[in-house]
């Protein structure tokens, strides 16, 4: 094994790795940095000595994940989300060289997730935090397997969990809840749009378009509001599941995100629950289900097709952003619906019922929110005598 300098024409110092495989067989590979070098050989050295394969090979990032998407059964519902991510999200690194890939170039794969995935289209907007770290965990379990399987050295994938807990500051308020929910029902929320270009070697006209009404998105927005309900499961809810008599709706499916798009099964045994509709929701919900037939979907397109739940995210943040109220979008009106839940005074237990959550993930993901929380915890400490008689505790006057 060895390391060798070498500049290139440009000038580019370059440093070469150079090493035997079993068969005696020799390979090299490129760095930038010796250190680079010197840690991808002593890789090497560490899979020689376990007797392991050391020859080099051109491996893309897609091989790894399609054999690691083929090397155990998976329900349809798990498989379809992995195969979105590999065919939506993960086109850049798709040919790019599994032995080759850094925690930088992951990074960078993850921030064109966030601000606008230009290979989707030119006016994409980007995953939510939620689908940029699920992106990676998808990539991370294939390269982990690849490990396993001696395919890759290491993992250079890194997922940094996020908080659990939800910043009040990130809870829209009613306000700006019903200044987009108004400018989605009559449209008129500015937006820019690039035509596509029949030569491959220019780019097309950008030009600012103009969204249109989309009472049907609105109508969903107020039943989240109003509900707690996902997008996907208030997409996928049909007529059956909405009791106006018991004033329940029944949350048994959801709308899958691949077309065709049909409905499909929950997330979680959690999920599946009876969610309570409120009076002010009820004359919007009948008018939803009138004259439908019984297996029909509630929210459809004007044409009666399944809305595209993609699409509806970008309906939503084209009028946010035009109503300065970007705080809002559809998984921010389900923490609106828990946060005042829990402001009301609903036990934790019961948002959790009505959110398809455990009580523990409740608790961390939304009693901070509770207004006054602070006061109630001081008074009862304080007052309430709830710690007195406790012989452990005693409080020394004067000091220690």
């Amino acid at each position: 094994m060895a390391i060798q300098r070498r500049e290139t024409k440009s000038g580019t110092v370059r440093w070469i790795a150079r090493w035997r495989d079993k068969g005696g067989r020799e390979h090299s590979r490129s760095f930038s940095k010796r250190a680079d070098a010197k840690a991808f050989l002593a890789e090497i050295d560490t899979r020689h000595a376990r007797g392991a394969d050391t020859a080099f090979h051109r491996l893309s990032i897609l091989e790894p994940y399609n054999r690691w998407l083929d090397s155990r059964p998976l329900r349809q519902t798990s498989r379809s989300l992995y195969e979105h991510t590999r065919d939506k999200n993960l086109v850049p690194l798709h040919h790019y060289p599994a032995t080759e890939l850094t925690n930088t170039d992951v990074q960078q794969w993850a921030e064109e997730l966030r601000n606008g995935r230009g290979w989707v289209s030119s006016n994409d907007t980007g995953l939510s935090e939620t689908g940029v770290t699920n992106a990676l965990r998808h990539l991370r379990s294939a390269m982990q397997w690849g490990m396993r399987e001696e395919l890759v050295a290491r993992n250079p994938v890194y997922v940094r969990a996020p908080g659990a807990a939800i910043d009040t500051a990130e809870i829209p308020t009613a306000a700006e809840i019903q200044r987009v929910i108004e400018l989605v029902r009559l449209g008129g929320a500015p937006y820019t749009e690039r035509t596509r270009s029949k030569d491959p070697n220019r780019s097309g006209a950008t030009y600012t378009a103009i969204q249109r009404p989309r009472p049907d998105i609105a109508d969903m927005m107020v039943a989240a509001t109003m509900t707690g309900l996902r997008v996907s499961e208030l997409a996928g809810l049909n007529v059956t599941e909405i009791d106006l008599g018991e004033r329940i709706i029944r949350v048994r499916m959801q709308l899958g995100k691949q077309p065709p798009r049909v409905r499909v099964p929950l997330k979680t045994r959690n999920s599946r629950r009876d969610v309570p509709i409120p009076p002010e929701l009820t004359p919007l919900l009948a008018a939803r289900v009138h004259n439908r037939a019984q297996h029909e979907l509630v929210f459809t397109t004007t044409t009666g097709r399944p809305l595209n739940t993609s699409h509806i995210a970008v309906v939503v943040k084209r009028a946010a952003v035009h109503a300065k109220a970007e705080r809002v979008h559809f998984h921010a009106l389900r923490h609106y619906y828990a946060s005042t839940l829990l402001t009301a005074g609903v036990p934790i237990q019961d948002v959790a019922a009505v959110m398809g959550h455990t009580v523990a993930m409740t608790l961390s993901t939304y009693a901070h929110v509770q207004e006054g929380y602070q006061d109630r915890v001081r008074t009862a400490a304080s007052s309430s005598g709830i710690f007195a008689g406790t012989p452990a505790l005693r409080v020394i006057e004067g000091g220690a």
